[in-house]
């Protein structure tokens, strides 16, 4: 068994190769070559335990991520099998997974349920999700204009990475982000929302990725009732864990019948949005077989870079996906 710290996978992958992964892991689900381990959660004083994982069969390969929650601050790790030899391939610490998985989620989401002609972004939350999220999409050319918001000043930031990528990069207040907005993310820790709903345009795609507490949302009630599909990883858990979709389910039972998961759009081929003036919400709280998908993609790309001198290696594996 292998251990592997976050620096031993940092810069191996790329967000638009992580979000390959996961869409084919999705893929897999959908067919039933791939299934899924709720997230469980555990309390004790100011520390909290957490597992989810995933079986990967189409790739012969399945995860788990452990992580704790002490006063605020996350701790992860994630072992790996090869499930045809029921032995351990390695242990990661996941920081690099979970910073990776995160911003590819997105990615796909705003691929699958943004107009075409989506330029202007506005991000809610400059921290450390929100800006590798924000520096991919400018890396791939998907934003002509991003406005920032945060509590804080991010000014240089915004200055900086506005040079980088050659775009308008701007901080703005709530209020003019999103009156100007396509496509609007969220990445905070906000147990409230962040802006008032009624002021988004139609057309308008919701990425909503902070909070996976079922206490907390980053939206409003009447921005999740105009919205025309709720669209979440996993019935499942987000039916649990997801504040948007509670808080909206509370308001109006009947809405469920808005709350679409990914394995029902991967499994009937359908498109994540079905006409140009729909408000599209996404809500991610984060499944096991995304964290498992990404890990993989390290896994391969690490022993691609490993010393194939090592004698204590098994031979060196690809990292294209089996098909």
């Amino acid at each position: 068994m292998i251990q592997l710290t976050d620096q031993d996978v940092q810069g191996l992958a790329t967000v638009s190769q992580a979000r390959d992964y996961i869409e084919r892991a999705l893929t897999d689900f959908s067919v039933g070559k791939a299934d899924i381990l709720q997230r469980t959660r555990v309390d004790c004083g100011a520390t909290k335990l957490s597992t989810m994982g995933a079986i990967w069969a189409a790739q012969d390969f399945s995860a788990v991520k452990s992580y704790l929650t002490v006063n605020g601050a996350f701790s992860f790790s994630i072992t790996g099998w090869n499930t045809q030899s029921n032995e351990v391939m390695f242990t990661m610490s996941g920081q690099e997974v979970t910073r990776l998985r995160t911003p590819a989620l997105a990615l796909l989401a705003i691929q699958g349920a943004a107009r075409s002609d989506s330029q202007k972004f506005t991000l809610f939350g400059a921290g450390f999700q929100g800006r590798v999220l924000a520096e991919s999409l400018l890396e791939l050319g998907l934003a002509s204009d991003l406005y920032v918001v945060d509590v804080r000043d991010v000014s240089d930031w915004c200055f900086d990475i506005s040079n980088r990528y050659n775009c308008r990069v701007q901080q703005q207040t709530p209020e003019f982000a999103v009156d100007n907005a396509d496509v609007i993310i969220t990445t905070t820790r906000s147990k409230s929302p962040l802006f008032d709903g009624s002021r988004v345009r139609p057309g308008t795609t919701i990425i909503a990725m902070g909070t996976s507490l079922p206490n907390a949302t980053e939206l409003d009630l009447w921005l999740l009732q105009r919205a025309s599909r709720l669209i979440v990883e996993w019935r499942p858990q987000s039916l649990v864990e997801a504040g948007e979709v509670r808080l909206l389910l509370e308001a109006s039972p009947e809405a469920i019948g808005k709350v679409v998961d990914l394995k029902t759009l991967f499994t009937a081929q359908e498109k994540w949005r079905r006409s140009d003036d729909e408000i599209i919400v996404f809500k991610s709280v984060g499944v096991g077989l995304c964290d498992t998908a990404v890990s993989l993609l390290l896994w391969r790309l690490w022993r691609l870079n490993a010393d194939a001198s090592d004698q204590s290696l098994d031979p060196l594996v690809t990292c294209p996906l089996q098909p």
